[in-house]
C-alpha cells in the first residue's frame, strides 16, 4: 500500500464512517480490525444519540416545571389565595363556603405558589388544589377523584363551579368538569395554556425522550436543577444516570451528588420526581377519543404564536370537549410568562361579571 492509497483510505474512513486512525494503523488494518471498528463506532454513535436525547428531554422541561413551592404547604390538598376581595392567605381548612370560588389547578409541579400573581388580581374568592406527593403511581381517574371529593367538600349546594387551570392541570380540570356534570353540576372552565392535544404536541416536540429510563432520568436532572440552582453537577449527571437501572437508586444517587441545599428534604426531592413522572405519564397517555362533552363553557387563553413545530389548532383542540364554542383569547407572552400577565385576570373577570349580570347578581 503506497502513501496516496493510505491517505485515500483515511480520508473515506473519516468521511464516510467518522473512523479515525494514524497513517502506520491504517497500514496494518485488516477487515476483521475493520469490522471491529465498525461496530465500535455504531455504539459510541447510540450511546451518544441517547445522550443528546436525554439533554434535549430536560431542556423541554423547563417550560413545564419551574417552582415546587414550599415544603411545608405542599401536600395540604387546599390553599385559600389572597385576591383582589379576599386576603385569606396560606388557609388550608377544606370547609363548605357560600360564596362564589374559583378553584383552580396549577401545572406539573402541582403547587399553588405558581398561581400566586394571577390569584392578586382576580375579583373572586380562590382556592388552589394542590395535588401533593404523599400518591404514587397515581392515573388520571385517580387524580381526578381526589379533586372531586375536595371540590364537592367546599362547593355550596346549587352552585355553578368556576375552575381555572395552567398546562397540566388543564387535562385533570377536563375530566373534573365532566365528573361534575354528571352530577348536574355545570360552570365555566378557563384553560390556561393547556390542552390535552396541545401538551402531548409540546412533549412530542420539546421532549425527544424514548422511554420512561430517558423521561425519569430527565426529570431527576431538573428536580435537581430546581432546588439547587446554578449546580454544576447535572451536566454530568446525565451520562451516570444511564448507568443505573432502578429509578429509586438513581434518585438517590442523584440526590447525594447534588450540592447541599437546606429549603428541601431528601425525601420530598424524591416524591416529586416520582409524582412528576406520573403527571407526564397522563400526559403521554391521555386518549382524546369518546371524551364526554362539556355542557360548560370552555375559556381557553394561549400566547399568540404557537412554539416551533407544535402542531395544533388555535383552540388546542378543545371543541372535541365542548358542546358549546370554545372561547379563545390570544395573549403576548409565552407558556411560562403568561401566568404573570395581568389580562389572564382581566378576561377572568370579565366573563366573571357578564355572569354574575346575567344571573341578577352583584
Amino acid at each position: 500500500m503506497d502513501s496516496m492509497m493510505a491517505i485515500e483510505i483515511k480520508q473515506t474512513l473519516e468521511r464516510e464512517f467518522e473512523i479515525f486512525l494514524t497513517a502506520q494503523d491504517i497500514r496494518t488494518l485488516t477487515f476483521a480490525r475493520l469490522l471491529d471498528l465498525s461496530s465500535q463506532n455504531d455504539k459510541d454513535q447510540s450511546t451518544s444519540g441517547a445522550k443528546q436525547v436525554q439533554f434535549e428531554a430536560a431542556a423541554g422541561l423547563k417550560v413545564l416545571l419551574r417552582n415546587f413551592g414550599e415544603e411545608k404547604l405542599v401536600n395540604k390538598p387546599v390553599i385559600y389565595m389572597p385576591t383582589a376581595i379576599s386576603n385569606e392567605t396560606g388557609k388550608t381548612e377544606a370547609k363548605q363556603v357560600t360564596e362564589n370560588i374559583m378553584f383552580m389547578l396549577p401545572g406539573l409541579e402541582g403547587s399553588a405558589g405558581i398561581l400566586e400573581p394571577l390569584c392578586r388580581r382576580l375579583k373572586i374568592k380562590a382556592c388552589v388544589l394542590q395535588l401533593g406527593t404523599e400518591h404514587k403511581n397515581e392515573n388520571c381517574e385517580q387524580m381526578v377523584d381526589r379533586l372531586y371529593k375536595l371540590v364537592t367538600s367546599i362547593l355550596a349546594p346549587g352552585s355553578k363551579f368556576w375552575l381555572l387551570a395552567y398546562s397540566f392541570g388543564t387535562v385533570l380540570a377536563l375530566n373534573l368538569a365532566a365528573k361534575l356534570e354528571s352530577q348536574d353540576i355545570t360552570g365555566t372552565l378557563f384553560c390556561l395554556d393547556g390542552a390535552p392535544d396541545f401538551l402531548q404536541s409540546l412533549v412530542n416536540t420539546l421532549m425527544n425522550f424514548e422511554n420512561d429510563f430517558q423521561l425519569q432520568n430527565s426529570l431527576i436532572c431538573k428536580t435537581i436543577d430546581i432546588v439547587s440552582p446554578n449546580n454544576e453537577v447535572t451536566d454530568t449527571l446525565m451520562e451516570k444516570l444511564s448507568k443505573i437501572e432502578d429509578y429509586d437508586e438513581r434518585i438517590k444517587y442523584s440526590i447525594n451528588a447534588s450540592p447541599v441545599q437546606t429549603d428541601y428534604s431528601n425525601e420530598f426531592i424524591a416524591s416529586i420526581a416520582k409524582v412528576c413522572f406520573d403527571r407526564m405519564k397522563v400526559v403521554i397517555n391521555y386518549d382524546t377519543t369518546n371524551v364526554k362533552k362539556l355542557k360548560s363553557q370552555i375559556v381557553l387563553m394561549r400566547p399568540r404564536e404557537t412554539p416551533p413545530f407544535v402542531v395544533c389548532e388555535d383552540n388546542y383542540g378543545l371543541d372535541k370537549f365542548s358542546e358549546r364554542p370554545v372561547t379563545v383569547h390570544f395573549l403576548d407572552g409565552n407558556h411560562v410568562s403568561i401566568v404573570d400577565d395581568k389580562n389572564v385576570a382581566d378576561i377572568v373577570n370579565n366573563v366573571i361579571a357578564l355572569s354574575y349580570g346575567r344571573n341578577g347578581k352583584n
